[in-house]
Parts: structure tokens; C-alpha cells; sequence
């Protein structure tokens, strides 16, 4: 059975680099992990996707396989007002199979199949966000680590390995 590990991801902002997440994963062939929890700060990677640190990348890894989910960060002022957005998910987020995987720090991380369709995650997050006037929402692997803006584009390419990310 394959070890389950902590590895260090960079995390960056407008203003630079701000340190390393560590992200919890399991080790695969080749020296490649498979993301088991979604970052917190760290952008471009979703439970599911196998990556490989590269240290000569921005985002410090590159992802040879997508899982086909999007992690979702959904920002509130307060704990208090994140936990209870929490509590009132759970039917919105069994819409699109999506899961909560945990509530830091006055924000959820959410992890939601791509095959649930855009359409539907986006109405389904803009229903969730519409609970609390205070929040909002972000994809953290959708666009380029480097930029902020550019597609990633992942959802176009074949199920296989790619080298996109």
C-alpha cells in the first residue's frame, strides 16, 4: 500500500511568494502523489489529481493526470458566518455531488465533479454565496498559477496525461 505524506506546495499572491502549504497526498509510481486533501492557499490542484513537484515551475509541481474536480473556495467575514453556511450546504452541494471538505478559518473548501457541469456547479455556488451577503467564491484550479487569469483549460483535454498545469 502506497504512504501517505505531507508534501510542500508554494503558495503565491499578487504580492509573491508567501511560503509553502503542506498538502496531504499519497505517494504513486514514479515519484508522483495523488492529491488526497484540497489545498487551502495553494493554487491549481483538486483531490484526485496526480502531480510531480518540479521545483523549476512557479506553482512547484506540474499535474500529470486531472482528476476532473474543482476545488472551490468560498470566502466568509467570519467563522461564524462560514459555519453556518456550512450547516446550510449540505442540500445545495448533493446537487452536484460535491463535497465540504472542511470549514477553516471563515471559509469552506469545497471539492465538486467537473461531470456535475459548469452550468450547474456555478448555480449552485451562486445559490450557496447568495445565503450570506458576505461571501463569495473562488476556483483554485481553474486559472494559471502565474497570472490569476488564464484557463487552465484542463476540461478540454482527454481523460490521459497532460502537462497543462
Amino acid at each position: 500500500m502506497s504512504q501517505v505524506v505531507h508534501i510542500r506546495i508554494p503558495v503565491w499572491s499578487a504580492e509573491g511568494w508567501l511560503g509553502p502549504e503542506l498538502v496531504e497526498a499519497r505517494e504513486a509510481a514514479g515519484g508522483r502523489f495523488v492529491i488526497l486533501c484540497p489545498p487551502r492557499f495553494a493554487y491549481g490542484l483538486a483531490v484526485g489529481d496526480e502531480i510531480e513537484l518540479d521545483a523549476t515551475r512557479p506553482a512547484g509541481f506540474r499535474v500529470t493526470r486531472h482528476s476532473r474536480n474543482l476545488t472551490i473556495w468560498v470566502y466568509c467575514q467570519t467563522d461564524a458566518s462560514a459555519r453556518a453556511l456550512a450547516s446550510a450546504s449540505a442540500t445545495l452541494l448533493s446537487e452536484i455531488s460535491a463535497t465540504l471538505e472542511g470549514v477553516p478559518n471563515g471559509m469552506l473548501i469545497i471539492t465538486a465533479p467537473l461531470a456535475a457541469g459548469w452550468s450547474a456547479i456555478e448555480a449552485v455556488m451562486n445559490q450557496l454565496v447568495a445565503r450570506d451577503p458576505t461571501a463569495c467564491c473562488e476556483y483554485a484550479n481553474v486559472y494559471d498559477v502565474e497570472d490569476g487569469v488564464t484557463p487552465l483549460n484542463w476540461w478540454l483535454e482527454p481523460t490521459g496525461p497532460t502537462s497543462k498545469t
